[in-house]
């Protein structure tokens, strides 16, 4: 009977260790998850900030093209530089970000427009910033482009063209030859 005794106490031991291994394991497992949850919720404000300071730019583009600074809410910060900021933009979940955008029309032909996109979240603040360079380069600014000659055959050729901020083409309306 004495031997039996010294080989009930033994199975203790091991079953503690594969226990605390389990829990290791676990942990190491909880915390892995966890980084992976912060880092997805993370780039989800990235591209939120992004879209944000992307509409930043449609905004300015927009007082831009119809040249009223003024009406859109725009703050003139020197001559043919203004600044707009959209505070608590609601986003979804009832999340809100908030948008800066500075532009520069010193130059008609060639105008800057700065953009800030920002979201808090409980995982930190996340900014995304973009410049964009404006400008009348293309390939098709001229229309119709030619190294040397063009030769047209053929029977009544028209080249015209028509402006779109004239509205719809019509040929008898919105139309030029040139």
């Amino acid at each position: 009977m004495h031997s039996i005794r010294k080989k009930s106490g033994s199975i203790i031991l091991p079953t503690l260790l594969i226990i605390m291994i389990l829990a290791g394991v676990g942990y190491t497992y909880l915390q892995t998850s966890l980084t992976e949850f912060k880092m997805a919720y993370r780039t989800k404000d990235m591209l939120s900030a992004l879209n944000l300071a992307e509409g930043g730019i449609e905004e300015a583009m927009i007082a831009m093209k119809h040249e009223k600074w003024g009406d859109y809410g725009w703050t003139t910060v020197a001559t043919d530089n203004y600044y707009q900021a959209f505070n608590n933009v609601s986003l979804y979940n009832g999340q809100t970000g908030n948008i800066r955008v500075y532009a520069s029309v010193l130059d008609e032909d060639a105008p800057i427009i700065f953009s800030e996109g920002e979201i808090s979240s409980p995982y930190g603040v996340v900014k995304k910033q973009i410049r964009c360079d404006l400008g009348k380069k293309g390939a098709f600014l001229n229309g119709m482009t030619a190294k040397d000659t063009v030769t047209f055959n053929g029977n009544k050729i028209t080249i015209d063209s028509y402006n779109s901020n004239n509205g719809a083409f019509d040929p008898f309306l919105n139309r030029r030859a040139e």
